[in-house]
């Protein structure tokens, strides 16, 4: 089963997403109404949850393979569940897409700052791919 992916945050850098599931995927630009995205305390990646009014700027990668998705699940993690979305596309259109939203038992973690592509890019990049868990899980 192939289906796509809203991706908002460190999977939104190509590098990454080849990191995590070994495939090169195109992707579009994306918008995800009514959710909202914050940073976690203490780290450099965010969680996202709904939130009414909220916009999330992401990307689309479409056609991820059944394998794909069970690496990106363990990356992701427990705080995650996979979830599907209609995502709005650079061309006009709408698409069903999964995406990982934050459980509402998390939503603790998360800190008051909205978080930045730009800003993770530039300083946040390397650590977090020095540091995050998921990439170990993935080793095993």
């Amino acid at each position: 089963m192939m289906s796509d992916l809203f991706a908002y945050g460190t999977l939104m850098s190509e590098d990454i997403m080849f990191a995590v599931c070994r495939t090169h995927y195109s992707g579009v630009e994306g918008i995800l109404q009514d959710y909202r995205r914050w940073q976690f305390k203490g780290e450099v990646y965010p969680g996202m949850m709904k939130q009414e009014g909220g916009r999330v700027e992401g990307i689309i990668y479409r056609d991820i393979s059944t394998e794909n998705w069970n690496r990106l699940d363990a990356f992701e993690g427990e705080r995650f569940s996979r979830e599907i979305v209609n995502v709005g596309a650079a061309d006009g259109t709408f698409r069903s897409a999964h995406t990982y939203v934050l459980k509402a038992e998390f939503a603790g973690q998360l800190s008051d700052s909205p978080w930045e592509l730009e800003s993770f890019l530039r300083t946040g990049k390397p650590l977090f791919e020095s540091a995050y868990f998921g990439f170990d899980v993935l080793k095993s």
